[in-house]
């Protein structure tokens, strides 16, 4: 079994140990000098096999990338016309902004919209 060092974290300047990383030394007062005693290795990552060929722009179809109107018309016009099949959407912003309400509101028209749900059932399966 490996030792564990009791403090894993040193002052490079006097040799001072922590608990834990802190910006400031707590002997010397030496700002950014606390590191870790044993690192963990980095790990290298290698890619991969490639599946299928890329796919050049021009020959994407845009016909199965076609937006669908969410009923929002806010949301629509931040997600350029709707949500597209196949996306994934982050709505994010300060506490208090509106995102649980916008995305109840989504959620309302498009479950009372039964063209909304018959045209995602098409382009799933």
């Amino acid at each position: 079994m490996a030792k564990v060092e009791k403090d894993p974290f040193r002052c490079t300047e006097c040799g001072w140990t922590s608990q834990k990383w802190v910006g400031r030394c707590g002997e010397c007062q030496a700002w950014g000098s606390v590191e870790e005693i044993a690192a963990p290795k980095k790990l290298s990552l290698v890619a991969g096999n490639v599946t299928a060929k890329a796919t050049p722009i021009g020959d994407v179809d845009l016909s199965a990338a076609h937006a669908r109107a969410t009923g929002v018309s806010e949301l629509d016009r931040v997600l350029g016309g709707g949500l597209v099949p196949g996306a994934a959407i982050l709505l994010a912003g300060e506490p208090g902004v509106g995102k649980k309400k916008t995305y109840k509101q989504k959620h309302n028209k498009t479950s009372q919209n039964k063209n909304y749900r018959k045209q995602t059932k098409k382009t799933n399966t």
